[in-house]
């Protein structure tokens, strides 16, 4: 009996709502807040609905767009206590296949006015109450519930507003500078906005009424004259002649900041050219857009040498990264090889021509980079690991390259006729500046000590001191081999081949393989498990490809035969990758220990929201294909005695997640002089400026991080 009693009891306590000054539920975290120390009699006063929310979740705007549903308050309070509506921060736009919602992310504070009655005795305090229902979204919904309590002490001195009020309306509309005008054709909703605000920006209007604005469809705009006319396609609820006032809030989004302006918008006649010019674009017949450049201050000599000298030694320790050593292995046995044999000029030709390969890889990479900036992407340092297909074709070659490694390949004359200097030859001069180029590629995700500052600067500083700096790295990277084409009997001093090297060589092929798995997950991340089916299914062909023409013959009917079976393997393996992928998804694997401790999506508003709260802020940015990043994640962030340390001073963990392209966290890395992740740092409470920690963690390092509050564990790397 007292087991069922005690069943029941813990029944109860699950199924009834928490009531608390503050709550955690299953992916928030909530509380109540009064803006001032107390209230006047006969004034009003501003009640702060906070949230924490956990990484990848979300929670809905008052138009939840298509679906969704926004924060409801049910309150009670005294009699003569009016409480007013919620005021909620500036929303987004997050895209689900064809569903398009407005959401808010992060950290979101919503005000909430209560009007005082003028009976109201200083010196009381008054209790105020909210049932508070909210969805939070990730993969799935989940409804939340809580009930929280807040005393209003009242008094004729109210004091001033706390600190965390002035950064929470920031990330709240303001009124816009400017005049706006609307305009409602039969298949086209018009607004004007006549702001200076608006150049260089890209813009996105938010109506307040639900179906008057179809969520999924484009917003297109013209400007001309310090006037931009945003066309919208009509939704359900639209009534072109019975709209009178357009209210909503304009969010205004440039170089990854973003601040809301409220509209209220009174009706105006429209141009017909203007009308017709944005009724094509919504249909798709015109295009454009805006764009906005950056600037920096010049650097030094003394920075650039410092910055080269960086990547230099950067490079060299590229050398020994898991990403990296295994190519470095195949390369090492042919110089060997060479060696061995007393060939010296072959010993050279081996080191520049995978000099060569490294070199121009970084320098091509470069220029990409630099391309791609000046025509307006926001990227940094592995861009090209932000794409599923880039990661799909690394995964292939891996895959072919561990075959190798283990003797797939070591006979069968067909594969090396069919151009195997890529696989067959790996070990050979054919295949040096393949090798080279290989290289380079798998290094990206393993940038480490000594190369962020320099990657940043030199991404920031387009130019031929850029291009030296990715110089530098590549010298760094191929210096080893650089030396052996100077003095190739140096190549006398590594070990002599025999049965060992093949033995050593099969073993090298495991984490070559490790490699391709970690690659596969990379892409379950970017693009979903449908991805690793496609890209498991591409490797599996071309493994199959690369095995018939190692065995074909070498003439005749057969030989043929084995060709063509490899040509469609190849071909089913290329049709494999080019299969389409859903669109790019937040990594779900940023919190520590499984998601014991929660965190929070980084947005510039969530981090000075957290600060004004005075708690120490953490903030990791991080990558899945990022080899550093996982590493510290893996040995410190989840371990238990950094989340203990996390609780103890109750810090926020704020993740950036760079695994998939995202201009705001590009401007983030870019405003701490770096272009790559990994990125730690640390707001300690109070400080003006963040503390730039070390790319490599340590459990000491951050667990004692909140004792020491700062300046003497930081390592500032930005020449």
């Amino acid at each position: 009996m007292l087991r069922v009693l005690a069943s029941l009891f813990v029944l109860l306590a699950v199924l009834t709502p928490v009531r608390a000054a503050e709550v955690a539920t299953g992916h928030a975290r909530s509380d109540l807040v009064l803006a001032r120390e107390a209230a006047a009699p006969g004034g009003t006063a501003l009640i702060a609905f906070r949230q924490q929310l956990e990484t990848g979740w979300h929670v809905y705007w008052k138009n939840s767009g298509t679906t969704g549903q926004p924060l409801s308050l049910t309150w009670s309070a005294p009699e003569g206590y009016a409480v007013g509506d919620i005021r909620f921060p500036t929303p987004k736009a997050k895209a689900t296949g064809p569903i398009v919602d407005y959401i808010l992310d992060g950290a979101p504070v919503f005000f909430i006015p209560v009007e005082i009655p003028a009976t109201a005795r200083p010196g009381e305090r008054v209790r105020v109450s909210a049932d508070a229902y909210w969805l939070i979204c990730d993969d799935v919904c989940v409804p939340e519930e809580a009930t929280l309590s807040l005393d209003i002490p009242i008094a004729e001195d109210v004091g001033a507003e706390k600190a965390f009020v002035a950064a929470a309306r920031r990330t709240h509309p303001t009124p816009l500078p400017g005049e706006a005008t609307f305009a409602a054709e039969p298949d086209l909703l018009v607004l004007r906005i006549a702001s200076e605000t608006l150049d260089g920006a890209d813009i996105c209007f938010f109506p307040e009424a639900e179906g008057l604005v179809r969520p999924a469809a484009a917003q297109t705009d013209v400007r001309r004259d310090g006037v931009a006319a945003l066309g919208m396609a009509p939704d359900f609820n639209y009534d072109p002649d019975g709209l009178e006032r357009l209210i909503g809030v304009l969010r205004v989004e440039r170089n990854g900041r973003a601040v809301g302006y409220e509209i209220d918008a009174t009706r105006a006649d429209l141009d017909p050219r203007l009308a017709a010019a944005l009724a094509d674009r919504l249909a798709g017949r015109a295009d454009g857009g805006p764009s906005s450049g950056s600037s920096s201050e010049p650097v030094s000599l003394t920075g650039w040498l410092l910055a080269v000298g960086a990547a230099l030694i950067g490079g060299l320790v590229l050398n020994l990264m898991p990403c990296v050593f295994p190519i470095v292995f195949l390369k090492a046995a042919g110089v060997a090889d060479a060696a061995a044999r007393g060939e010296a000029g072959e010993v050279r030709a081996h080191a520049l021509l995978y000099a060569g390969g490294v070199l121009s890889s970084f320098l091509a990479l470069a220029a990409l980079l630099y391309g791609f900036r000046a025509a307006g992407a926001d990227i940094g340092w592995g861009f090209h690991l932000q794409s599923p297909a880039v990661i799909g074709v690394l995964t292939v070659i891996m895959t072919l390259v561990g075959l190798h490694l283990a003797g797939l390949f070591e006979t069968g004359a067909g594969l090396q006729r069919a151009g195997g200097a890529l696989l067959g030859t790996m070990g050979g001069k054919g295949g040096a500046f393949l090798t080279g180029v290989l290289a380079v590629a798998l290094a990206a995700p393993c940038v480490g000590p000594f190369v962020g500052g320099a990657l940043g600067l030199a991404v920031a500083q387009p130019g031929f001191g850029g291009l030296l700096v990715f110089a530098g790295l590549g010298l760094g990277l191929a210096g080893p081999y650089l030396l052996l084409a100077a003095a190739p009997q140096a190549a006398l001093v590594l070990p002599k081949p025999g049965a060992w090297m093949v033995r050593v060589r099969q073993a090298l092929a495991f984490p070559v393989f490790g490699t391709a798995v970690w690659l596969l997950w990379v892409a379950s991340v970017q693009a979903g498990e449908i991805a690793v089916l496609y890209i498991g299914g591409a490797a599996l062909a071309a493994g199959f490809a690369a095995w018939a023409l190692s065995i074909a013959p070498s003439g005749g009917v057969p030989r043929r035969a084995a060709q063509a079976l490899a040509a469609v393997a190849a071909l089913a393996g290329v049709f494999a990758l080019t299969l389409p992928t859903p669109a790019p998804q937040a990594y779900a694997g940023a919190a520590p220990a499984g998601g014991r401790l929660q965190s929070v999506a980084y947005t510039e508003d969530a981090v000075e929201t957290l600060r004004a709260y005075g708690r120490p802020v953490f903030v990791e940015f991080t990558a899945a294909w990022c080899v550093t990043c996982q590493f510290n994640k893996q040995t410190v962030l989840k371990r238990p005695a950094v989340e203990a340390a996390f609780r103890a001073a109750d810090a926020a963990y704020v993740v950036g997640d760079w695994t998939n392209r995202d201009p705001a966290i590009t401007a983030a890395l870019e405003a701490q002089g770096r272009s790559g992740v990994p990125l730690y740092l640390y707001y300690a409470p109070g400080a003006a400026e963040p503390d730039i920690l070390p790319q490599t963690l340590t459990v000491d390092l951050v667990a004692s991080l909140f004792e020491t509050g700062s300046a003497d564990i930081a390592l500032k790397t930005t020449p």
